[in-house]
Parts: C-alpha cells; structure tokens; sequence
C-alpha cells in the first residue's frame, strides 16, 4: 500500500505523540513529509523524527504545492479557536483532506474519527447525494437577507444592474413594495422566510458565493420589545447562518454590524476598530456577540464585518424613525424639531452609501478583506444632534427648534473610517445636505409620506403591534 504524504502542523506533546505513533507503526500509512509549527525551536525535533522540510504556518501553501502533499494532520492544543479555523479554512482552500487531532484521538488507527469540518462538497461520495454535493449552479449568484429592507433594497438594485444573480432572504414584516417592480426580473429570486428558521437560510445559501447579512431587529427601541426575541433573532440565528456558510463553502459572508457597539464614549476622541467596545444597549450586545461568533468559527468561508454608522437617506422601504429622516419629515409636516440633549455625536452615512461598502466587501479580494472590521462611513459626517437640527433649519427656514433639555440616551461617539477608505477605496457620496434635499424632494413627490407616524416607517411601532397580535 502506498504511503499517504502528509504533512504535520504541531509539534508540541500531542503532535509529538502522533509522529511518535507513526514511527512505531509497522506498516506505514503515513509518510511525514513536512512540519509546521510557528515555535522555531521545533525544527530540531523535526529533524530527529526524519521530516524533509520545516516551517512556520505561514508556508502552509508553499509547502503543500512543492511538496505534493496528500493529508494534513492539525495537532494543535493550545491555540485559539480563531487561528485554529483559519488554518482549517486554508487547508481547506487547498482542498487537501484535512483532519484536526484532539486530545481525546491519539492513535491514528481512529483517524476517521478525528475531528473535520461537514462540508457539502466532502458528502459527493455518499449515494444518497448522487454526486450532486458541492455542485455551485449559480456560481456569481449573492444572498441578500433582509433585501427588501431599508438599506437592502437598495443593494439589490445595485447587484441586478451589474449582472449578478441574488437571492433575497426577507420575511416581508415591513411588506415587499421596495422591490415591486423588480419582481420580474430573471436574476431575481425571492424566498419569503425567517433567518431563524434553519430550512429558509439553508435553503438560501445554498449555491451562494456571497452572503450579504442585513436582516435583524435594527435599533435600540426595537430590540427592547422582547429581548428573548431579539436574541433569537438577531444572535442564535447568526450561528445558524456561519454552519450554512461553512456547510456549503460560500466564498464569503459579509455581516451588518453597528458603530452602536462604540456605546459611550467620555473622553471625546475619535474611535477606530481597535477601540475599546462599551455597548449601552441590546442591540449593540447582540451584534458584538455576532461578530465573535463569526469570526470565531468562520472555517469554510472568509468572514468580513461591517460597522455601520448612524444611517439616514430615502429609501423605498421608508425609516422615520431614524434622526436625521426624522428631523426632516418632521420639519416639513409640523415646521418643528424637538431636540433632547443635543450635545451627543453621531457618525452619519446615507443608505445608498451603505449599499456600496457591502457590494465593495463582497467583491473585494478575500486575501485583504478576511476577518477584517470595517467602519462605514466617512471622517467628515461626525455631527451632534444639535448640529443636525441646525442644518435642516438652514434648509428649511420655516422650521422651529425645540429643545427638550437632556437625554437619558448614553450614547456618544465620534469615529474613524481610515480603514475602510485605505483598504477598499471606499468613498461616500452622499454628505448630510444631498441627503437631506433629496429627502425633501421625495416627500414633496409622494405625499403619503408626510404621514411619518405610520407604524410602517417605525421598527419599534412596526414590532410593538407584531407583540400585541402574539407574532412576535
């Protein structure tokens, strides 16, 4: 029987008693070809147990293509589960049949018992998938969850025009006009559903490349409705969005995280993605408990999470009850704004520019984006409420101001967005006054509008009747 070339990464006490197991054995299934491990005092031991090359894990794909390597064997204890399934995610991308070793399997005679990723395209050899595991019909093909929301619809507007296949994940809670008149278009399909239900996302991602991840109960008011649900929703169903993903092998998953995780910040200065997370919120917990699961377990896929600022803009699936459309509408309906506080910063960026840092993400070569935080937004739209209140007065000078005295709304931070702009050449194109003018425009245009107490235009409204008809 001809010997497996296999390469070793881990040379501490449990790989060493791998090799050790291998040598004792009398008819060699393995042969150790190579070993990897980033403490260069093991080169010795390398040597000792007779292995033709050695290397940190940085060599990892070096060493697999020169040195025609069959198997790699993981036997790594002391590492974190996030370096752990980078390293997986590289083999895997190599697509060399890869085992990862625990404490609990020392003996290779168990080595089909090891543990290994369940991935589709690893089942092709059982009958009952027909060979068909793995297949990608669709291989440009980009799911969008929530795609007819607020900023999703837009995104999808923008994927169809540039020839790309989507796929829309929505349960609809806030109705499908924003897509209406694209429900036509080939390139488009639809499926109504519920990002915790396990049988909608699996059904969605499969033969997906790209997972855009917007869909969740977006706000701080919102999430205070039902907290159990919220968590369910925007949290457990993350983890069952990463095994779809990891299952089906999508190239990636770009997530819709928020700049909310910032919180409240005392000192004033200006936050980047290395700042200290100081959350006041559900919402903002729920998505810095996703972003650590994805990036934790993100093994068959490259991971990337977006940090959203405060969003404003028109958008055919209409928010009133974010600040700055709020302000707006109001200024234009009562020709007042009531302020309260007013002192706290916010980052802006408008829905349209929302949109294009995820198709940016999407897009953008995995070796730059993976595991990568990004802010959204851009260094000049920092602005107090107060500053907000004072623009659209500039634009609509009938407006009265109305201020209410404090807040007890903790949150205030200023951020950074050198990152996003540096690595992706992300820019805005919105600034607050073209948001806001084309917002006015949009509600002169269709007057319903105007009615922006309507629950459909509020998140918390839209989940508070949703509670009351036991929907939610």
């Amino acid at each position: 029987m001809k010997s497996i070339r296999t390469l070793v990464i881990g040379l501490g006490n449990l790989g060493n008693q791998l090799v050790k197991n291998i040598h004792d054995q009398t008819n060699k299934k393995f042969d150790l070809i190579c070993a990897l491990d980033d403490d260069p005092s093991k080169e010795k031991l390398s040597k000792e147990y007779g292995f033709e090359q050695f290397g940190s894990t940085s060599y990892l794909e070096e060493i697999v293509n020169s040195s025609d390597i069959e198997y790699i064997i993981i036997a790594i204890t002391n590492a974190n589960a996030r370096f752990l399934n980078d390293l997986m995610y590289r083999c895997l991308k190599l697509e060399v049949r890869t085992k990862y070793v625990t404490d609990e399997y020392t003996k290779l005679d168990e080595l089909d018992y090891f543990n290994t990723p369940i991935i589709e395209k690893n089942l092709t050899s059982l009958k009952e998938f027909n060979g068909s595991a793995g297949a990608k019909n669709e291989p440009d093909a980009v799911l969008v969850t929530g795609g007819g929301g607020y900023i999703g619809n837009h995104l999808v507007r923008d994927l169809l025009s540039e020839g790309y296949k989507v796929v829309v994940l929505d349960s609809f809670i806030f109705k499908d006009q924003a897509l209406k008149d694209l429900m036509d278009n080939p390139n488009l399909t639809i499926i109504e559903g519920y990002i915790e239900n396990i049988r909608d996302v699996f059904e969605s991602v499969k033969n997906i490349r790209y997972v855009i991840a917007l869909a969740a109960i977006v706000g701080d008011p919102a999430c205070s409705i039902d907290a159990q649900n919220t968590m369910i929703i925007n949290y457990e169903s993350t983890k069952i969005l990463v095994e779809a993903c990891n299952y089906y092998g999508v190239e990636k998953l770009v997530f819709a995280s928020s700049c909310s995780v910032y919180g409240a910040s005392s000192d004033g200065n200006y936050l980047n993605e290395s700042s200290t997370l100081n959350p006041v919120s559900l919402y903002a917990r729920t998505r810095i408990f996703s972003e650590k699961y994805i990036l934790d377990n993100a093994i068959n896929f490259s991971p990337v999470i977006l940090r959203l600022s405060t969003v404003f803009g028109y958008s055919d699936r209409m928010r009133f009850d974010l600040v700055v459309n709020l302000f707006t509408v109001k200024a234009i309906v009562d020709k007042k704004i009531e302020i309260f506080g007013g002192n706290q910063w916010r980052p802006f960026v408008h829905c349209r520019d929302v949109a294009k840092a995820f198709k940016l993400a999407a897009l953008a070569d995995n070796e730059v984006v993976r595991g990568r935080i990004y802010n959204v937004g851009n260094n000049n739209l920092n602005f107090t409420i107060d500053d907000v209140g004072e623009l659209i007065q500039k634009i609509l000078p009938q407006t009265e101001i109305i201020n209410n005295g404090e807040t007890d709304d903790p949150r205030n931070y200023k951020v950074k967005f050198d990152r996003i702009t540096n690595e992706l050449g992300f820019e805005t194109d919105y600034d607050l006054v073209s948001g806001i003018e084309e917002m006015i425009e949009k509600i002169y245009e269709n007057r319903e509008l105007e009615n922006y107490q309507d629950q459909i235009y509020s998140n918390l409204q839209t989940f508070k009747n949703l509670k009351l008809n036991k929907q939610f």
